[in-house]
């Protein structure tokens, strides 16, 4: 049985279901870098730093004051990227039913404008007479 030790370099192998393919950190690492550089192609107007953290969690496992038998090693891959969001809408209040509490409200045809008419609302207007 061939033995590596656990290092930088190594740690691409570590965990490998074929030689030509990275293993399981590897192929996660590299799969975060993909998605970080997804949402700055997507959304490169937005400043903020993309980060990715890989963590490498050491456990002792036996041992005695002469030292330890074994280590668990487990690895964390975590991307943070900076939070989507709309533009803000300007909503009416509207209470729906008697001791309701107040509900934002907008106008299924144009969100952007709660005051925005259509057809139906002047048809539902009663005719003005003069």
């Amino acid at each position: 049985m061939q033995r590596e030790v656990l290092t930088l370099a190594t740690l691409a192998t570590l965990d490998q279901s074929s030689p030509d393919r990275p293993g399981k950190i590897a192929a996660a690492f590299n799969l975060a870098i993909q998605q970080a550089m997804a949402d700055i192609h997507n959304r490169p107007r937005e400043a903020k730093q993309r980060v990715i953290t890989l963590k490498t969690l050491l456990t002792p496992v036996g041992g005695d004051e002469d030292g330890v038998d074994a280590v668990d090693v487990q690895f964390i891959c975590e991307a943070k990227m900076p939070a989507k969001h709309t533009r803000a809408y300007s909503m009416d209040v509207e209470y729906v039913g008697r001791e309701s509490a107040p509900m934002p409200a907008f106008a299924t045809n144009h969100p952007a404008n709660t005051k925005q008419g259509t057809f139906e609302d002047l048809a539902e207007e009663p005719e003005r007479t003069e």
